[in-house]
């Protein structure tokens, strides 16, 4: 007996050294990494597991005199009201915020209402604002009514965002409705392909925002969370990060400031996480790009088409259209400095399919009315 428990407790202090080996060559890989300039920005990487390669960007905060909230966090706090309008294009925002503003990404999901929504634009809500226009998308065909107990006219919660460049480029660069249902459709396809099983809720199949709450989908999501979250510890003045999967750049977004990316971050990663999941293929070896080409990927083209929309008088989109990628700024009025730049690669595809302006300009002639206090009954 007394051999057996000498055995136990070596083999457990082996275990317990192989495993703090393993941590410390974790943690040494991500500190060991490559730099290289891109214009008033660092990039710091890769830093991969699996399918999913990270680069950080580091930068000088250029947002310093305003305090921001992410969507997520304000619905949780209850400080402010997002509700239906009876147009799936358009919803209301409410702020109860006296001091901050709210920061909303376009690609955010909004669960609740008669359905699904994603915000097709970015957004800054100021304090007190009253019934502001969003610009929306449905993620859930199958349904126009109350789904349970939910509320039928308001939405509860923001944990999700679109997680496919695919939807990115529907939804932002086409918008696109009629893509963004096909592109839904895609990605539960190859969510349930890897997992091995069905990922659509048998409460709404259409839904996004339940095939991202997928018990299976979480977890296979999480081992990418589990080695890369802690990857923005103990560095100074990241700002945002650009990210690879199977070989390939796909998406970046950088902040106007550190304090609002730290508040996204855990959001951000968990996205592209379930998009690196949805397009892993097993067999398939890739090389990782290299730092130099990260930084190449988040620079300016040389030529580009430039197109300037007035959300609101609180912030500007100015969009950058490349051969090869599109570019979205966010102008934030109030100190006249970029709050968010989002870089999303573009394919030969990406071209084919003509873009809705015309529709989307009279749809914003539309949201303005709605800017309008409503008639109580």
């Amino acid at each position: 007996m007394k051999h057996t428990r000498r055995f136990v407790s070596i083999f457990s202090v082996v275990i317990a050294l192989s495993a703090a080996t393993a941590i410390h060559v974790r943690a040494s890989e991500h500190k060991n990494v490559s730099a290289a300039q891109s214009g008033r920005f660092k990039i710091l990487g890769p830093l991969r597991h699996r399918n999913l390669a990270p680069y950080l960007v580091k930068g000088k905060d250029v947002i310093r005199s305003t305090k921001f909230v992410t969507l997520e966090q304000a619905l949780k706090d209850e400080k402010v009201l997002v509700e239906e309008t009876g147009n799936v294009g358009s919803l209301v925002i409410s702020s109860k915020y006296t001091k901050e503003h709210v920061f909303i990404q376009a690609g955010d999901i909004v669960r609740g209402g008669k359905q699904d929504r994603t915000l097709g634009t970015d957004l800054v809500v100021p304090p007190g604002a009253k019934r502001m226009a969003l610009q929306s998308f449905c993620v859930e065909s199958g349904r126009w009514q109350a789904r349970g107990a939910e509320d039928i006219e308001k939405f509860s919660m923001s944990t999700n965002q679109v997680a496919s460049r695919e939807l990115r480029i529907a939804s932002r660069y086409r918008k696109s409705q009629q893509d963004v249902w096909e592109n839904v459709g895609g990605l539960q396809e190859k969510l349930a392909r890897n997992a091995g099983e069905p990922v659509q809720s048998p409460v709404s199949s259409s839904s996004l925002e339940l095939t991202l709450d997928n018990k299976e989908v979480k977890r296979r999501a999480e081992s990418y969370l589990k080695a890369l979250l802690d990857i923005v510890k103990d560095r100074k003045h990241i700002v945002g990060f650009v990210f690879a999967i199977n070989g390939q750049f796909n998406t970046a977004d950088v902040y106007g400031s550190e304090d609002l990316f730290g508040r996204l971050w855990p959001k951000l990663l968990r996205t592209a996480a379930v998009e690196a999941f949805a397009e892993l293929q097993k067999e398939e070896r890739f090389r990782t790009p290299s730092t130099r080409a990260a930084a190449a990927f988040l620079a300016y083209p040389e030529k580009s088409q430039v197109q300037r929309n007035r959300v609101n008088e609180w912030l500007t989109v100015i969009t950058h259209e490349a051969k090869d990628k599109v570019i979205f700024e966010s102008l934030f009025t109030k100190e006249h400095a970029l709050v968010h730049i989002s870089t999303v690669r573009l394919d030969e595809k990406d071209r084919d399919v003509p873009r809705s302006e015309p529709q989307q300009s009279q749809q914003q002639n539309q949201l303005r009315d709605l800017r309008q206090p409503r008639r109580r009954r």
